[in-house]
């Protein structure tokens, strides 16, 4: 199973944050009090989601995903951890 089942959470996430995201955005630009403010804090949360976005791509871009899962690097001890009885 390679490791890149790990970004089945990471973009299950993302789905959530763009439908929360968009349901913010349609109540202050529609319920806000229309001006400068409004545009400020509408924008600040556009560039500020982008640029959250931008750094989670390259951080994750550089990562090799399809490389398998495999705990070998733990240094698990080779003894049973419920040895038997015999």
């Amino acid at each position: 199973m390679p490791v890149a089942v790990l970004l089945l959470p990471y973009l299950l996430f993302l789905l959530l944050y763009a439908v929360y995201g968009g349901f913010v955005l349609y109540h202050l630009t529609r319920f806000g009090i229309a001006g400068k403010g409004l545009y400020l804090t509408a924008g600040g949360f556009v560039i500020g989601t982008t640029i959250l976005l931008l750094v989670s791509a390259v951080g994750l871009g550089s990562f090799d995903w399809s490389v398998p899962m495999s705990v070998d690097f733990l240094n698990l001890p080779s003894t049973s951890a419920f040895p038997s009885a015999l």
